[in-house]
């Protein structure tokens, strides 16, 4: 309903703009979702006891959030530049694209002490990704829940989850890191 008789300041939503909205709620949210409950799982399989680990706490808190930053399920974001500007000393015209590698921001050496390696003791977490900003996730509370709920639920029914030896995993290309298969 708020899609399609929404307004955005006193103007209904365009065509373009609901059809992007619902593109972002269903492609975003669910493919998003499943590959950090995937990656999840996979680090389950190659870890003797972090299924206990994460069914014996309150695991949201902490260890989402360095799954999360380890291994994001978005890449990258891209937007297009709206007026001349400087960034990092470089000059970047109205027009051209940038592109933030989530990735590569949450592996930063300076905001991530032994940035390389998942640590599920970590703290401090300021990660990116949800993104940032005017462009952070608007349902990253809700995938936080469905991660939470969807790795309990996997981990209460099936214990000892383990890949056959040899197996090869393979991540998709392009803007999303989740696994073609698990």
């Amino acid at each position: 309903d708020a899609l399609l008789h929404g307004t955005v300041e006193g103007r209904p939503l365009t065509r373009d703009e609901r059809v992007g909205a619902l593109m972002i709620l269903l492609l975003g949210g669910l493919n998003t979702t499943s590959g950090a409950i995937t990656s999840i799982i996979r680090h389950v399989a190659e870890t003797p006891g972090l299924d206990d680990r994460l069914l014996g706490s309150d695991w949201t808190r902490h260890e989402l959030d360095e799954f999360l930053r380890y291994e994001a399920p978005v890449g990258s974001l891209s937007r297009t530049v709206t007026r001349d500007t400087v960034l990092g000393g470089k000059q970047i015209k109205a027009g051209e694209t940038v592109v933030l590698h989530f990735a590569s921001a949450n592996r930063d050496e300076r905001a991530f002490p032994r940035a390389d390696e998942l640590d599920l003791d970590r703290k401090t977490n300021p990660h990116l990704a949800f993104g940032l900003g005017v462009h952070r996730c608007i349902g990253s509370n809700l995938g936080r829940l469905q991660i939470d709920i969807g790795v309990r639920e996997l981990l209460t029914r099936v214990r000892d989850i383990r890949l056959v030896e040899g197996t090869v995993l393979e991540r998709e290309s392009g803007n999303s890191l989740n696994w073609t298969s698990l």
